[in-house]
């Protein structure tokens, strides 16, 4: 079965799931999914969002940046 990224339609908190075939075509339609929710308790429809390609903190304002010494 498939992971896909979902958010949740109440409280926006995003989560992997593994989806079966016959939900995949739900998503793939754009259509939502009910399920349970860990963040605000409560049943919620899911969306399907792409997962955040970035991770971590900006480079650029890291610490541990490389500095040019003259």
């Amino acid at each position: 079965m498939p992971i896909f990224v979902m958010a949740c339609e109440a409280c926006g908190t995003r989560k992997p799931f593994n989806i079966s075939d016959e939900e995949l075509a739900a998503v793939q339609e754009g259509k939502p999914l009910a399920k349970y929710c860990p963040a605000c308790h409560a049943a919620s429809h899911w969306i399907y969002v792409f997962p955040e390609r970035r991770g971590g903190r900006d480079r650029r304002q890291a610490p541990d940046r490389r500095t040019m010494v003259p």
